[in-house]
């Protein structure tokens, strides 16, 4: 893989990546709910079969439409490299401002360090560096 910085939509086509998006009534993840959320199921197009990727994604009252492959990737991949960064949730709860005696803070920390290695099983070692590291954010 290329340390080449490009595209969200670039990084989408060379890995041939397509997303399923199903509307649901809520984020099990969140406390607070937004009014739309939706389940997004992310998987290879014609490169043989993979474990898809499921996540949850919620957006506020003023989206009129659901989200798109970009914008999932470009939340996953701020998530997963805040958690790739950080030595222990100690140092990502300092990094994002939460209390480190939070249960909730901690509980976020795991879905995040959760989704990353699921992300990371999906996509493979080089593309997963690819999109954290030298893909272009929204």
């Amino acid at each position: 893989m290329s340390t080449q910085t490009i595209t969200l939509d670039q990084f989408i086509e060379e890995q041939q990546l397509v997303m399923s998006v199903r509307a649901v009534r809520r984020n099990p993840h969140m406390q607070e709910q937004l009014p739309r959320n939706f389940e997004c199921t992310i998987a290879f197009e014609g490169r043989g079969y993979h474990e898809p990727l499921t996540v949850y994604f919620s957006q506020g009252s003023a989206h009129k439409k659901p989200p798109t492959l970009a914008e999932v990737l470009d939340c996953l991949a701020s998530d997963a490299s805040g958690v790739d960064n950080a030595q222990s949730f100690e140092d990502w709860a300092s990094e994002y401002g939460y209390d480190t005696d939070s249960r909730k803070a901690e509980a976020t920390y795991r879905i995040c360090e959760k989704q990353a290695q699921e992300l990371k099983a999906l996509l493979g070692q080089d593309a997963y560096t690819q999109l954290l590291y030298n893909t272009e954010r929204l």
